[in-house]
């Protein structure tokens, strides 16, 4: 088809007496007729595809967390949990400040074996009770337990029977107060040998439980009775009042003194034949003439060992003064 467009182009040349040359040098009629009549083949192209299918590895998808649309909304969020815990914990310590609780110590109340951390690295095992409503400022009651009582296991202390098992039946119903019960090294005659400690384990239990310093009670029986007596004695002024049961003490001057201005609360047996009641008798009476505030009951019929269980549980009130009622 191209020859025969050429041949008939030359052909009409020669027939018109012109030259090709001339003919498109002087006049532009036989050119575009030329172009219109011979269309000049176009360069071939290369058929295109689109973009995806020609370069299908040059469209990966942009990871969604680079895009700031997602970066921010999963990054505050973490920071808010990380802040959270602090704010908590701030407030937590700040509740166990305003309250004398830690967290811990708020889930549990009731009787409990517990260690307490003294100076040096010591620590000490005893019971505390710890009242199921909690009050500010709450009060103190200090438990010594008798002979039968020293060791290293505290249960020999609750078996005993006495206050620290009536506390743990619920004989006693809920207290106000804390109790604090001790225990005595084997090894100790009594409970002035263990003194210092004893008055540490106090002092702990009044700073880790915002404690009432106004309102701490002294109470035992037996052997713990004659520790109530000396121990109030060597800390005059400190307990706000005792409540010695079946126990001895000297009756001096200086002791007087010393217990003058302490509210006393003390029962004996008439028929105790192990710890003779009239060395309390004896020592009441001079405290209340020389103008203390002492009571002294004499339980009749009560041998040494009946005496816990009258006065703790009798119509005496006892429990009740005790918690500063």
């Amino acid at each position: 088809m191209r020859k025969l467009q050429i041949f008939l182009f030359m052909l009409l040349l020669i027939l018109s007496g012109c030259s090709g040359q001339e003919r498109l040098d002087s006049s532009g009629v036989a050119v575009d007729w030329l172009e219109h009549t011979v269309p000049t083949e176009a360069p071939p192209t290369m058929p295109t595809a689109p973009a995806e299918e020609a370069h299908p590895a040059e469209t990966k998808p942009i990871p969604e967390p680079i895009q700031p649309e997602t970066t921010i909304p999963t990054t505050v969020p973490v920071r808010e949990r990380q802040e959270e815990p602090r704010t908590q914990q701030k407030e937590n310590v700040s509740e166990s400040v305003k309250t004398g609780r830690s967290v811990a110590e708020q889930q549990a109340t009731g009787m409990q074996q517990t260690t307490l951390e003294l100076s040096g690295g010591t620590s000490v095992n005893c019971w505390l009770y710890i009242p199921e409503e909690y009050s500010a400022a709450p009060g103190l009651i200090v438990y010594l337990h008798g002979g039968s009582g020293k060791g290293t296991d505290l249960n020999l202390i609750t078996d005993a029977g006495g206050f620290p098992q009536y506390l743990q039946s619920g004989a006693l119903g809920l207290l106000s107060s804390y109790v604090l019960i001790p225990q005595l090294p084997q090894n100790l005659k009594g409970w002035s040998d263990m003194d210092d400690t004893l008055m540490e384990m106090i002092r702990t239990v009044v700073r880790d439980y915002g404690i009432n310093l106004s309102n701490i009670s002294l109470t035992g029986h037996s052997m713990g009775g004659t520790g109530v007596w000396s121990i109030a004695a060597a800390h005059p002024g400190y307990f706000a009042r005792v409540a010695p049961l079946s126990g001895s003490i000297r009756n001096t001057g200086e002791n007087v003194q010393a217990l003058l201005n302490t509210p006393v609360y003390a029962f004996v047996g008439e028929d105790d034949t192990i710890v003779d009641p009239e060395a309390s008798i004896a020592f009441v009476n001079a405290l209340t003439e020389a103008g203390g505030d002492a009571t002294l009951i004499e339980i009749e019929g009560a041998d040494h060992f009946s005496v816990p269980e009258k006065a703790y549980l009798g119509s005496y009130g006892l429990v009740a003064w005790l918690q500063g009622k």
